[in-house]
């Protein structure tokens, strides 16, 4: 008769604790005080930032620009559509973003604004991981290589374009990371992978990638190395011929009135040939707008949170001159400013020739200064420009710090239209609403406002099923409007207190 066994016998439920501290105490032997560091830095860069974002959606703090738009575009490419009424132009009309098609099976699921959001601060906060490895393999020391790499995410620019909300731009950047890692690495396949999932992210990453590829042909041929020459060729042309499909065949085919930004060069011209031609026959114009966009400034601040370090390799911080002159250039004084999402470029430039800049000097005690200056600079400026818990401009309002006492109401109007239903919204509750074919920003579609390029093929009125429009944010001339279309038109008012209005159209579907 075979014995029987004895059933294991549980450990105490007291001796967990002590087991994950034996964990914690493991995986911090194998990983190493370096990359502890690093993971740490990272962590607490998503979990705060993370939460912030959220509260920032939640308490109805952002915009239908750009967050608004976004959402309804992967909203729409995952039910079959193709027309962004918040933007008033075909979801490629916009941009070209075909890496929202690796988002789609999210927005089956249930995914919304705040996916985007944790999306896009996920991937800013994993870009210390090229970062690094970069770092290392110039440093040959990693400690050293983890200054750099946090001081990436304690760079004010990567805070506020966090703050900002989703931008296609943010993500890009961590794939332009690898993607330069890989090259550097002569891992030729994972750099294509990598570059043509940056690119994928938006048609401006394209002009990065072009001059990573001439970066790489001018070492190729430099150094005789045919295969790093021949790739860097290929990038090139590739890059361009892509760059040139966008702009050229794809966005004009689903916004016939053109490309929208290429209006924003004012006097400059309306075309990159156009600008090209400025710069050649009247040089002047073009360094009087530089003067009056504060080019000097601009590359100051860019670079100041690095010490300066990035102008040792010249070469490597050409990799967001592009779109830096791009947004120098522009008549638009939103562009000039580091804050927002049209510095991603500029910085993953700055970023990456700060570390290849340090490493190219041969003597330890200079690395290890300039690698301080980083440190000091970098903590300074996060404290003094940044966004963070740390940062001066913390508790001045970008951030939901304190609830919205009205969030109660607000998430009732928006949750009071059908969801076949076609919504006029105010800017602030249009991201709330943006989960189904037809969503306008007041005053469209009576009056048009930032719609398409010109105002071009506005909709019509009698196709909005239901207002949600929240009264504080109107200006006087606006309310006036709203007056005039709930007197004159046959609306049916369900909420209206508060300078909250909530009605839908006499006959139109209701829950």
């Amino acid at each position: 008769m075979a014995e029987a066994v004895a059933p294991p016998v549980r450990p105490p439920l007291r001796s967990w604790p002590r087991r994950a501290v034996a964990l914690a105490r493991d995986g911090f032997e194998r990983l190493g005080p370096p990359r502890v560091a690093l993971v740490v830095g990272m962590a607490l860069f998503a979990l705060v930032f993370g939460r912030l974002v959220v509260l920032r959606h939640e308490r109805f703090g952002t915009f239908d620009f750009d967050l608004g738009i976004y959402d309804q575009a992967v909203w729409l490419l995952a039910h079959g559509h193709g027309f962004d009424t918040v933007r008033g132009l075909g979801v490629f009309g916009n941009h070209v973003n075909l890496a929202f098609y690796l988002l789609v099976p999210f927005y089956w699921l249930g995914a919304g604004p705040n996916f985007l959001n944790l999306v896009m601060v996920g991937s800013v906060a994993l870009a210390p991981i090229p970062l690094f490895r970069l770092g290392r393999r110039w440093f040959a020391d990693e400690w050293h290589a983890v200054i750099p790499a946090l001081a990436f995410l304690l760079h004010f620019t990567s805070q506020w374009m966090v703050q900002e909300t989703f931008h296609a731009e943010a993500v890009a950047m961590t794939p332009l990371f690898f993607a330069f890692l890989a090259a550097t690495e002569r891992r030729w396949r994972a750099y294509a992978v990598w570059l043509v999932f940056a690119v994928s992210w938006k048609e401006d990453i394209a002009l990065a990638a072009m001059v990573l590829g001439l970066l790489l042909a001018y070492r190729g041929h430099r150094a005789g190395e045919h295969e790093v020459r021949r790739v860097g060729v290929v990038t090139v042309v590739t890059a361009l011929g892509w760059f040139l499909l966008c702009t050229r065949l794809i966005i004009p085919a689903f916004s016939p009135a053109g490309v929208f930004y290429e209006d924003f060069f004012g006097p400059l011209g309306d075309s990159p040939w156009a600008l090209a031609d400025t710069a050649v026959t009247n040089p002047t114009a073009v360094t009087r707008q530089l003067e009056t966009a504060n080019a000097l400034g601009y590359a100051r601040d860019l670079l100041a949170p690095y010490g300066f370090t990035p102008l040792l390799s010249p070469g490597v911080l050409l990799l967001g001159a592009p779109q830096a002159l791009v947004n120098l250039l522009s008549a638009n004084a939103f562009t000039w400013s580091l804050r927002f999402h049209y510095a991603a470029l500029p910085l993953a430039g700055a970023t990456l020739a700060m570390i290849e800049g340090i490493g190219r000097r041969t003597s330890l005690a200079v690395r290890r200064f300039l690698l301080g200056l980083v440190a000091a600079c970098a903590l300074a400026t996060t404290a003094a420009w940044g966004v963070s818990p740390v940062s001066t401009h913390y508790r001045e309002g970008f951030w939901p710090l304190t609830p919205n006492e009205r969030a109660a109401e607000l998430r009732r109007a928006v949750r009071t239209p059908p969801e076949d239903a076609s919504v006029a919204a105010t800017y602030l509750l249009v991201p709330h609403l943006t989960h189904r074919r037809e969503v306008y920003s007041f005053p469209n579609p009576w009056q048009e406002q930032n719609w398409g390029v010109a105002g071009e093929d506005q909709h019509d009125p009698a196709g909005v099923d239901w207002l949600v429009i929240d009264r504080l944010s109107l200006s006087p001339e606006l309310d006036a409007l709203l007056d005039g279309i709930v007197e004159n038109e046959d609306w049916v008012v369900v909420e209206a207190q508060d300078d909250l209005l909530v009605a839908h159209r006499a006959g139109a579907p209701t829950r």
